[in-house]
């Protein structure tokens, strides 16, 4: 009679295929093809993630998208603004400057209106009329009438 055995187990199964191991055969098995072609995917994967970085931080998108326009000058120092936050409304300023200083400038602005250019020539005359009221007022209270809002007799101060 035939008598059938059991096949004996290996010795240490567990160093037949541990991960270092394995690891260790992937890398002595890379060609230097493979290896350029693993560095130009990782050229294009930093620039990637960079600007999926950038394009997230609303900080920087604010800095880079955001727009500011000077529209015309009238009297001096006297101009149209237009500045448009980033995912903002769209608002008008007229500001008259009124002082410099190097690279230094003082201003006084007004929020002409939050969502429309001022009307017309006329509109932007009486706005900046009264910010120059406002600046020669603070510069000499004592000598120059108090400013008033245009169209009115109201005092701003």
């Amino acid at each position: 009679m035939e008598t059938h055995s059991a096949p004996s187990p290996s010795p240490n199964p567990a160093r037949n295929g541990g991960w270092f191991d394995r690891s260790l055969g992937a890398v002595k098995g890379l060609t230097f093809q493979n290896v350029a072609v693993m560095a130009s995917l990782l050229m294009l994967a930093a620039p990637t993630y960079l600007a999926w970085r950038v394009l997230n931080d609303d900080g920087l998108l604010n800095m880079v998208f955001s727009e500011y326009e000077e529209l015309g000058v009238r009297m001096g120092d006297c101009a149209v603004r237009r500045a448009t936050p980033k995912g903002g409304e769209t608002q008008w300023f007229l500001s008259y400057t009124f002082a410099h200083q190097s690279a230094n400038r003082w201003a006084v602005s007004v929020n002409a209106s939050a969502s429309a250019k001022p009307a017309t020539a006329e509109e932007v005359d009486k706005l900046c009329d009264t910010l120059i009221s406002i600046v020669d007022y603070m510069e000499n209270p004592t000598t120059t009438p108090k400013p008033t809002y245009p169209n009115s007799d109201r005092p701003i101060f």
